[in-house]
């Protein structure tokens, strides 16, 4: 990736920690994943009843969201995203087939806010494995196509891009949408690569698709009806987190080998690469702590990032301005 950004702009910030009013009931332990929505943080950080944790940035505190379990407001699985609907207010839990819509104002109550509905997504004869929804669509990698999109109004789905030999599986990248235009951005957990989409004309379409470094040793392994890429000794974690804005998308980079032993976790990053919307490189930022996830509020021009500070996790907000 270094070799992208050889002509832009290095900065190395410096954040600020945030305070959090935690209990003997609700921490934090993991933040594996954030999306930044109206002055809260939704927070994938699974307890042994909700999957979710709301950190609300004007009052400090935390509440649960999205409570394990069979019933139909329930997540049943294991493998869930939030993601924010910006031109709706709305946040979604995706918990294949069925996404649950919630309110942003509903999550900024001292309370466990229930779903305002829930969706059944049909992508016919595949899975969307890695997804989002924005602006009416849900936006996603499948399990036999790299890219799908499916309308919600009339139940439209397409699918296009096949999967080149073990390099870039569905359940190894993370889709993060434009909050306003139609476009979306797909990166690459295990390899150096990330694809721009736009379906501004209800259809995807490739703006940018580039692909760096990735592993030769990678082979694909098959068990339970999932495919995933088996890496050999050269595997890296390259794109950990990212976060997109309007204007830009910020991926946060690891580099690190997944066998790394000097590293506390090799997963944690604290290089941010931003790019536009149409893929060139606007400028690298150098973190002052090691972090796991990231996001961005846009209109504020804040950066919030998890970092362990001293051993524990924590939030920490970098002024981007």
């Amino acid at each position: 990736m270094t070799d992208l950004f050889t002509n832009t702009a290095s900065l190395s910030i410096k954040g600020t920690s945030i305070e959090i009013n935690e209990n003997d009931e609700i921490y934090f332990t993991q933040m594996w994943e954030m999306t930044y929505a109206e002055g809260v943080l939704i927070i994938r950080d699974k307890d042994l009843t909700h999957y979710f944790k709301v950190f609300n940035l004007n009052s400090g505190e935390i509440t649960k969201l999205g409570q394990i379990g069979d019933g139909p407001k329930e997540l049943q699985t294991d493998y869930t995203r939030a993601s924010y609907d910006a031109a709706n207010h709305l946040v979604y839990l995706s918990n294949f087939p069925f996404y649950y819509a919630y309110s942003v104002d509903s999550m900024k109550n001292n309370g466990n806010p229930n779903p305002l509905y829930r969706l059944k997504i049909d992508p016919q004869d595949d899975i969307l494995i890695e997804s989002t929804i924005s602006s009416g669509f849900v936006i996603g990698a499948m399990f036999k196509k790299r890219f799908g999109l499916y309308r919600l109004e009339d139940d439209y789905f397409s699918s296009f891009g096949e999967y080149e030999q073990g390099t870039y599986m569905s359940n190894q990248c993370l889709i993060f949408p434009n909050p306003l235009n139609r476009k979306a951005v797909r990166l690459e957990r295990a390899s150096e690569a990330f694809t721009i989409l736009d379906y501004s004309d209800g259809n995807l379409s490739l703006v940018e698709d580039f692909k760096g470094w990735s592993s030769e040793q990678i082979e694909t392994e098959e068990s339970g009806g999932m495919v995933r890429a088996v890496s050999g000794e050269d595997a890296k974690y390259c794109f950990v987190s990212g976060a997109t804005s309007e204007k830009y998308i910020y991926a946060l980079y690891s580099g690190n080998l997944r066998s790394a032993t000097e590293f506390i976790d090799p997963a944690l990053a604290n290089i941010v690469y931003v790019f536009d919307w149409k893929g060139n490189p606007v400028k690298k930022l150098t973190l002052d702590h090691l972090v796991r996830s990231i996001a961005i509020d846009e209109e504020n021009q804040i950066l919030y990032a998890a970092a362990f500070i001293d051993k524990d996790l924590g939030l920490i907000k970098y002024d981007l301005r």
